[in-house]
């Protein structure tokens, strides 16, 4: 009998594999920051939300007032090697966040100490707008896991910025 998490993991790997269909409405790519702002306001299981351009600049966040360089440096790294991702974990804000999943171009865990519950994913996006990689930053509190949470931003990211993104960072041979 299969478990949960193998039934989760599969489902996500058919939504990166383009099995599995998330979104039925037609895609509208935009970096705009008034248009993410309101399609993010309509995303009510989400709790924090931020969206990065490759090279750190900061395209649109909700609930968070400001986020530290040195955590955007480890947002955007977290793609080189499982080992930076897993290793020194996340701050978001004053939050420490411990990741417990690496599987680009996704990247998810829990808040430390666990029973404030809040989880964290990050999604690696190849824009549809510019070509060029973009970061979502989610954070959920329960009763939402990550099993809602991530096939929910893998449908927003589609739907508005592009597909994720699974090359390397240092992979200047891509487009």
């Amino acid at each position: 009998q299969m478990c949960i998490r193998d039934r989760y993991q599969r489902r996500v790997h058919g939504i990166l594999q383009g099995k599995r269909k998330m979104v039925e409405a037609a895609p509208v790519y935009t970096l705009d920051k008034a248009v993410l702002d309101a399609e993010i306001a309509k995303q009510g299981d989400w709790n924090k939300t931020i969206i990065l351009t490759q090279d750190g600049k900061v395209l649109t966040t909700k609930n968070i007032v400001a986020v530290a360089p040195e955590d955007i440096k480890l947002f955007l790294g977290c793609f080189e090697s499982r080992d930076k991702a897993i290793g020194p974990g996340f701050t978001l804000g004053a939050d420490l966040f411990n990741i417990l999943e690496y599987h680009p171009p996704l990247v998810y865990g829990r808040h430390i100490p666990p029973s404030d519950s809040e989880g964290i994913a990050i999604c690696r996006v190849k824009s549809k707008v510019n070509g060029e990689d973009v970061f979502m930053i989610i954070t959920y509190l329960l009763p939402i896991i990550s099993a809602k949470a991530i096939p929910q931003m893998l449908a927003f990211t589609k739907k508005f910025i592009g597909e994720p993104s699974q090359h390397s960072l240092s992979d200047s041979s891509l487009s």
